[in-house]
């Protein structure tokens, strides 16, 4: 728990919070890890259950237009994803 609290502790909007709010938060947090190139959701077809947060890594947001091209919304500028925090 020690290292999902530090990094709570550095993250925005959650290092605003009191610590002991930050100690709860970081107990519903479990550390998943995804291969590069993974794809965590799918337009239309992924349900949300929570939040992730990436610890190390980075990401690509896209969407498929109605004609099927890929738009780009946001990509990150971090390394391979390596590890994810998710909660709830």
């Amino acid at each position: 728990m020690n290292d999902r609290l530090e990094f709570l502790k550095t993250a925005t909007p959650f290092n605003r919070l009191p610590v002991d709010v930050l100690e709860e938060v970081a107990e519903l947090l479990q550390e998943v890890t995804h291969p590069k190139e993974a794809v965590i959701y799918l337009q239309d077809v992924s349900k949300l259950r929570g939040i992730d947060l990436i610890v190390e890594g980075e990401y690509e947001t896209f969407f498929y237009d109605s004609q099927q091209n890929k738009r780009l919304i946001e990509i990150s500028p971090r390394a391979p994803a390596t590890a994810v925090y998710q909660c709830c």
